[in-house]
């Protein structure tokens, strides 16, 4: 996600998962670094080798790590509260989220309709920050673009799926799998 001519480092949502906003906000000034970055974390489902991919931007990491200053920073660098991050694996889209759905169930996945989110922790503060900034949940936002599946390129309209190469088979992220 990139608006205008503005720089992209992924590593700007780790510096705010950790709440680092002194080197965070040094970048968006200094460095003119676009806020909206997407960063990809590669795992496996548990007890399984199918591989997932976790979209992540700053402000949902800042979220869900309950960094109220960095959130700050990163709204006043106007990062966009209604990016849709999502999961994916090689056959699509699975569940998609935006940082007001991590500030109001605590959880680093969240799922809105949880039965149980009410005894999930919350960022209270970060959820009305959110609120002020125009902050909607992800079922009030347009779905993201489809992704191509295992096999397929992306088509017109479709962005590429993280977990597929550029010719549809999927990836082999060298911290998953062994190279031997």
């Amino acid at each position: 996600l990139r608006r205008g001519q503005r720089g992209i480092d992924p590593d700007l949502v780790e510096l705010a998962l950790r709440g680092d906003s002194e080197v965070l906000g040094a970048k968006l000034d200094e460095e003119g670094l676009d806020p909206d970055v997407f960063a990809f974390e590669f795992d496996f489902y548990a007890g399984s080798r199918r591989m997932f991919c976790n979209d992540w931007t700053p402000l949902t990491a800042a979220t869900v790590a309950g960094a109220t200053a960095t959130v700050e920073l990163l709204l006043a660098a106007r990062a966009d509260a209604n990016v849709v991050c999502c999961t994916s694996t090689s056959s699509g889209l699975y569940k998609s989220w935006t940082a007001l759905d991590c500030a109001r169930t605590g959880d680093i996945v969240p799922f809105e309709r949880d039965h149980a989110k009410h005894k999930q922790p919350r960022h209270a503060a970060i959820e009305q920050l959110l609120l002020a900034a125009g902050a909607q949940p992800s079922s009030a936002l347009p779905e993201p673009r489809a992704v191509n599946t295992y096999g397929l390129v992306p088509e017109a309209g479709q962005r590429p799926n993280p977990c597929l190469d550029d010719t549809g088979m999927p990836l082999r992220p060298a911290h998953l799998y062994d190279p031997a």
